[in-house]
C-alpha cells in the first residue's frame, strides 16, 4: 500500500507536459507574431529576458507573455517596470 501511494505521489509530481528547450529561433518567431522587434524577447543563458519599450502596446506585452510561458516554465518571474533596464539585466 505504501509503495502505491509513494508511486502516485511521484507521478502526480511529474510535469504533466513535456517542454522543450526554447532556442533564440523561437523567441524570434513570438516577438514576430506578437508585432515586436526581436531584439525585445533574448536568450540569457537560460533564461528568458523581455524588454519592452516605454510606450509598448500592452496587447503585444501580453501577447509575448502568454507565448512565452507556454514554452518555458513560469515558477519564477520578475517584473521590473516601465523603466529602462540596465545593461547588467
Amino acid at each position: 500500500m505504501s509503495v502505491l501511494v509513494a508511486l502516485a505521489m511521484q507521478v502526480a509530481a511529474q510535469p504533466s507536459q513535456r517542454r522543450h528547450e526554447v532556442t533564440q529561433a523561437d523567441l524570434h518567431a513570438m516577438a514576430d507574431a506578437c508585432h515586436v522587434p526581436r531584439d525585445t524577447v533574448v536568450m540569457n543563458g537560460s533564461v528568458v529576458v523581455f524588454r519592452s519599450g516605454p510606450n509598448v502596446d500592452f496587447t503585444q506585452t501580453e501577447c509575448v507573455l502568454r507565448k512565452v510561458s507556454a514554452v518555458v516554465p513560469m515558477n519564477r518571474i520578475s517584473f521590473i517596470g516601465n523603466a529602462p533596464a540596465s545593461e547588467e539585466n
